[in-house]
This record gives C-alpha cells, structure tokens and sequence, in this order.
C-alpha cells in the first residue's frame, strides 16, 4: 500500500489520521463574517474565508490542517512551539493545496498553458518552431498568455517566506485558483521545459529576450525555478543558502525571515536554531548568528547579507540584517549565485571556527589579517568592470604579457568561475589561473563593447559565451568595487570599502572579509570578498610556513 494512502504511527502523539495541508498567503484584510469551529465564531483572513469556500467538499469530509485554525497566534509560546513542528506537519499530509485566490478566466487559461507545457519537455517556446506550445489556437506568450502567467505568478503566495518551506516539504502539491486545479509536479515538469528551451539548449532563448515583457517572464520563471530547484535539493542544501536564495521574501514579522526557514535546516543547521518569540527582532538575529556559527563551525552566515547594504536595525556590524530590501531582483538575483559559489572556495583551508561571546555585540573569532587595500576602483557597473577588461587586456597584448597580466585580471573579474548550463541546471566549477587565458572571448567582449547599448542588451542575451562571462562578473562584483591591495591583490570587496580596510582570513570562512579598525584591537565586518590569490588556503599555508597562528580577531 503506498505510504500516502497509510494512517502514520507516532511514539509520542499517536494515530496520525489522514490529512491534507493548506498552503496561503494569509493577506491583511479579515472577513466580516465569521466561520464556526466547535460552533465557536472565529475570524479568519478575506484569503482565507474564499479558500475554505472553494476547498469545501459537498459529499465527503475532508480533513485539512491550517494554520490559523489550528495555532493559537495570540500565544507567543505555542507559535514558538509550532515553528518547529512545521517539518513535520507538512511532510506527513498526504497532499498540500497551494491557494492562489479566487481565480479568473486569465489564471485557469495560463493553467491550462502550464499544464500543456509540462506534459511534454519537446515543445518549443518559440512559435516559429516545431513542435511549439499553443492551446486554443494561442501561442506562448500572446498577450491572453502573458496576462494569465502574471495572474498566476504575481499571486502573493508566491513572495512569502512561509509558503516557501509549506511547498518544499510536502509529499504532493496541488495549485488551486478558484475551481481551476494544476498537478505540482506537472508544473515542476513545465519549469525544466522553460529552462530546458531558454539556457540548455538555447533554442528559444532569443524569442524570449525580444518580447517586450522578457523582464517580466524572467522574473516569473525565476519564482517558480526557486521553489522547484529547493524542493528537488534542500536535503543537501545548508540553510544560509536558502535564507540568502530567499530574501526577497515578505512576512509580518521581521523574526520570521529565519524562524519561516527553520523547518529546511539540514545536515549541520538541523536544531541549530530554536525559535524563541519572546526576543526582539534584534535579539533573535544575534542570537541566530552565533548559534549557526558555534553549531557548525562555518561562518557561512555572515554571507548571507549583501555586503554593500545597509542595515534598518541596531545590530553589530557582523550580524547579518535580513529585513535589508533589494532594489531590483536582478541584483538579488546576483547576490543568491554568489551564495551557492562559496563551497567552491576554501580560503580558511578546512579550519573551523571558533567563537566566544565576549559581551553583548561583540565576539571573539581565530583568524589572520593578510593584506591592506591600496585602491577602490569608484564605480559598480558592469560595463564599466568590462571597459577595464578590455582596455588592460589591450595594453597587455601590445606589450606580449597577456598570460601574466590579462589572466589574473580575467580570474578576478569571474571570481575564477566556469559557469556550464547543463540537464539538471547551471553548474559551476573553479577554472585554474593558467587555463583561465581565452584572447578569442576577449576579442568578442572587445568587438562587443563598440556596439550602441541595444545591441549589447540583445547580443549579450543572445550569445551563450557573452551570457556566462557576464552572469558570472555579475554575481561576483554586484555590490562590490573593483580593488588592488597592498600587496599587488586584485579583489572584489564590499562596496563601503576604503583605502586602508584589512584583507583578513578567518577560520570557518571559505573566502576572505574585509575589516575595518574600531579602536582598542577591535573591527567591524564590512563584508566579504574575493582576493585573487587566497582564495584556496595560500594565506593560512604561508603564516604556518612562517611560525606564525591564528590570530584573536575581535568584531563588534
């Protein structure tokens, strides 16, 4: 008998009878009318009170558990209690339902669009190809479909933290708008199709850029490439990745940007962190810091913030401020590959962390200060980065040093990243300084950058070996300035960076920081970084070489 279809056994609770789970963005606005649980009134969420109307069975009980049902929100302890139970919740229901609203003719039309798509990977984007998507003489993206794929995904279920781990541990997922059903894993099929014809084959890449709405697809695929690629991977995924892939995301409570995520922690984070809402939102985020690092010996949490922003709360410089909004989901975009590029790197060379809590607002790490900035480049833009690409790699062709001088330039501005689409998604490998030489990519880059902005914007989308390069400049200098260090480093650094900040290792960290003097022995974390050349441990093997250890770094 399969799983689903079986009654589950708990020591502790019992017989678990059989159960599906809801899953809603549970919406400001309440009902005027109440609904009646043990013929007691109860007022419920505008979102909610439609669900319940549309989910009702006519002729058979169906038992559902929900969550503003079955949690007593006015008790801090029971909400507490609750977090951690979420895991378990969702993954025993044998079905969750998504609700995404009442629904409309657009939303079922672009359900039926999805559906189509996910029941066959063959079928084009691209009209002018054959096979191609098309249900009721439509194409993909005519302006019935466009307008239907922003009603599905412009729902709010799909912005909120807490939907996100509801639908990641459920065994079956099932999208509802209105009366109109969509299978999950039909629709997981569809996100493999987009991305199998847009960055795998390329195929339809070119018919997607050149709609006028292409941001727009772009973010919508985004939303739902998220969520499928966390649900297919999450056991195997450490939880700052996940909180940092989701930032973005909104919730009522500021706490609830890491207590929403807690039921995803696996590996070394699974019971790292306890949810506790007696304590502030600053309490909760210090507190969250130095237990993730003292659980795991990784400071992997301190880069689960974009350097170069700036915090809406009183926290310490090294305790990440996850209520920070992004200003555009391009740059979030940059930030959340950033994230998943830091086990490629092992700067700290496998040392664990070690932390001691000397006060309130200020702990006590091992670590070395190796190096000093000499020189902020002032500006941000990728372009700008590429223009000095081009014009270094021109100089140094002139003089016949381009493997000495254009390598390590082109090692730095790609962080020493080889990003290679592939079937189960985009993978990312180190590429080695002295295999990092391409003069035939630095001659299209050369050949690119003379075109009028519009051919940029359309070519660089276009052509495969142009997308990488720049996918990867992208995630490596997005909030981050382009630096020389004292000692002749290229590096990426945050952006409030300054003449004189420290380059230093610190145990448990996989790339560099930059720190900044406080006084009294004592800095403040701006951020972290790539630094050519100690990125894998050289730094940490030179001062054993030399007699010297780690170091007491104090951060407030």
């Amino acid at each position: 008998m399969d799983i689903t279809e079986m009654e589950g056994i708990d020591h502790h609770h019992g017989i678990i009878p059989r159960y599906e789970a809801l899953s809603y963005a549970w919406g400001t606005v309440y009902h005027q009318d109440p609904i009646y649980i043990e013929e007691q009134p109860t007022f419920v969420t505008v979102r909610l009170y439609e669900a319940l109307q549309h989910l009702r069975l006519t002729a058979q009980e169906r038992v559902m558990w929900i969550d503003a049902v079955c949690i007593d929100q006015s008790s801090l302890e029971e909400r507490s209690y609750q977090v951690g139970m979420m895991s378990d919740i969702f993954s025993r229901a044998f079905n969750t339902t998504v609700w995404l609203g009442k629904g409309s003719d657009e939303c079922a039309f672009a359900m039926k669009v999805l559906e189509r798509m996910g029941g066959d990977s063959d079928l084009h984007l691209d009209p002018a190809l054959t096979p191609h998507v098309e249900i009721e003489a439509e194409t993909f993206l005519s302006t019935r479909v466009v307008a239907g794929l922003q009603r599905f995904f412009c729902d709010p279920w799909w912005s909120r933290v807490w939907t996100l781990q509801e639908y990641v541990l459920s065994r079956h997922t099932t999208f509802q708008c209105g009366p109109f059903l969509l299978d999950g894993q039909v629709l997981r099929n569809a996100c493999y199709v987009w991305y199998r014809h847009t960055s795998l084959y390329l195929c339809c890449r070119h018919f997607i850029h050149n709609h006028a709405d292409w941001q727009n697809l772009h973010l919508y695929q985004g939303r739902l490439a998220d969520v499928v690629f966390v649900r297919a991977f999450f056991n195997t995924l450490r939880l700052p990745q996940i909180i940092g892939r989701f930032l973005t995301r909104l919730v009522t409570d500021p706490r609830d940007k890491i207590y929403g995520m807690l039921g995803l922690a696996r590996g070394s984070y699974e019971k790292a962190v306890v949810a506790d809402y007696s304590k502030s939102t600053e309490e909760v985020f210090e507190s969250v810091t130095i237990q993730m690092i003292q659980h795991t010996g990784s400071l992997e949490v301190l880069s689960s913030q974009p350097s170069s922003s700036h915090s809406l709360l009183y926290l310490p410089s090294w305790v990440p401020d996850w209520t920070v909004p992004y200003d555009n989901d391009l740059r979030h975009g940059a930030f959340k590959d950033w994230v998943f590029y830091l086990h490629l790197y092992n700067a700290c060379k496998d040392a664990i962390a070690t932390l001691t809590v000397l006060r309130p607002g200020c702990i006590l790490l091992n670590g070395i200060t190796v190096d000093e900035i000499k020189m902020c480049a002032d500006f941000e833009s990728h372009l700008d980065n590429l223009k000095l690409i081009t014009s270094m790699y021109d100089s140094a062709t002139k003089t016949g040093d381009v493997n000495s001088c254009v390598s390590n330039f082109w090692s730095t501005m790609r962080g020493s990243i080889k990003r290679t689409p592939g079937d189960n998604g985009d993978s990312h490998v180190r590429q080695p300084t002295d295999q990092d030489c391409n003069p035939a990519l630095f001659a299209k880059l050369v050949a690119w950058m003379d075109k009028p902005i519009e051919e940029m914007l359309q070519d660089g989308s276009a052509d495969a070996d142009i997308a990488s390069f720049m996918h990867v400049l992208a995630c490596v200098s997005t909030g981050r300035r382009f630096a020389i260090t004292k000692g002749g480093r290229l590096a990426w650094c945050p952006g409030p960076c300054q003449k004189g900040d420290t380059v230093a290792v610190l145990a448990g960290g996989t790339v560099p920081f930059i720190l900044r003097k406080a006084g009294n022995s004592h800095y403040r974390l701006l951020g972290d970084a790539y630094v050519h050349g100690i990125m894998d441990g050289e730094a940490v093997e030179e001062i054993f070489t030399v007699g010297r250890g780690w170091e007491h770094i104090t951060l407030v």
